[in-house]
């Protein structure tokens, strides 16, 4: 062996690893909602978060995202959301419900918890972090669970790309500034 032997390989053996490193590489986007949880009317006594994209939840199981309890006051939640790869830009529902049990189990349907519902047309940029503050409507106890709250957030209220205060995070086009 020469003494450029050791060398090569291991040019070799990097020019594999970036190659090979490459091909697995994934995109990925991060978007976090922050929600002002108000006090809790009548029995809800936690929240707990689901999001999901068509019927398939994104975290496992019912409401696997966050699951925090409502003490007395309003409660701040920040929940993350990851994209990868095919789901960048592709719209998600998050459902918010307000439970009498910490994981809101022990319901049939006649006991479901009432819900809030939110669609996100467009919250993930490939390689962004974006997020989206609310306060939370309050929703009371007896509130049919058969029919949960609707909300619909544009692209234009999810904050990303560009530092400061905004009135809407697009530009005079109508595209995104993460766009």
């Amino acid at each position: 062996m020469t003494g450029r032997t050791p060398h090569t390989l291991t040019w070799f053996a990097r020019a594999f690893a970036c190659v090979a490193l490459a091909g697995c590489a994934e995109s990925n986007a991060i978007f976090e909602a922050i929600l002002e949880v108000p006090a809790s009317d009548g029995d809800a006594r936690y929240v707990a978060v689901d999001a999901r994209r068509g019927e398939t939840a994104i975290a496992d199981g019912d409401y696997g995202l966050v699951h925090a309890p409502l003490d007395g006051g309003s409660t701040e939640l920040s929940v993350e959301v990851v994209a990868r790869d095919g789901d960048i830009g592709a719209p998600f529902r998050m459902r918010i419900a307000y439970c009498a049990s910490p994981h809101c189990d022990g319901n049939d349907d006649a006991t479901a918890p009432p819900e809030l519902e939110i669609t996100f047309d467009h919250a993930h940029y490939e390689g962004e972090r974006t997020r989206w503050r609310a306060t939370l409507p309050t929703i009371a106890a007896t509130r049919e669970a058969s029919t949960p709250i609707e909300l619909h957030v544009d692209r234009c209220q999810i904050e990303g790309c560009r530092s400061g205060e905004a009135t809407s995070w697009c530009r005079n086009d109508g595209t995104h500034f993460c766009e």
